[in-house]
């Protein structure tokens, strides 16, 4: 998979054992930065993700690099590495204690999946001249069907018009009243 940038390597103390690894996954190149240059890097570099070690850095300086990398037009990963403190909502956490580095990179390749992904939507959407309102109801709230799980009958559900559901007339433990393709209802035992 491309990339279609430099990943932007944040860290006080210098690279540590795990960006090797990056490289030999094909992960590159990597730009290093210091806290208190990041934010102006971010603008200037324009990577595809940003590596952010989280020891030594400060709330404003890390609350400085999250609104950068927020206020690029693509989405833009946010890997916080290590991090001791609350992080800001657009950060990925990721800790390496007890977890390889193979972990961390299928979460960067996976963020840069995210990435491309974002960058056809905006490729594919037609100019927008006027913008919609959001809607004023909740769906999730409006919601007249919910179907949970599948199984042998998956084939057996329709979707009908809304109407009032009747409780179940005597079940018997263990069985659950299904409609069949043909409209007629029957018990059928679950387990």
């Amino acid at each position: 998979m491309s990339q279609a940038g430099p990943i932007l390597f944040v860290s006080n103390a210098g690279r540590p054992a795990f960006a090797s690894a990056l490289g030999e996954a094909r992960l590159f190149p990597l730009i290093d930065s210091d806290w208190a240059n990041a934010a102006r890097a971010v603008d200037q570099i324009q990577p595809a993700a940003v590596f952010a070690v989280m020891s030594g850095a400060s709330e404003v300086q890390v609350a400085a690099v999250a609104r950068k990398v927020a206020d690029q037009p693509l989405y833009l990963p946010l890997v916080a590495v290590d991090a001791e403190k609350p992080l800001p909502p657009n950060a990925l956490p990721f800790s390496l204690q007890g977890a390889s580095v193979d972990r961390l990179i299928a979460r960067l390749r996976a963020a840069l999946r995210v990435r491309t992904l974002h960058a056809t939507v905006l490729r594919r959407l037609p100019e927008v001249k006027a913008k919609l309102p959001p809607p004023d109801t909740d769906p999730a709230r409006d919601a007249t069907v919910l179907l949970i799980g599948r199984g042998a009958d998956v084939r057996l559900a329709r979707v009908e018009q809304p109407r009032h559901v009747q409780p179940a007339e005597r079940l018997v433990p263990g069985e659950a009243q299904v409609q069949g393709h043909d409209g007629g209802r029957r018990a059928r035992r679950e387990g």
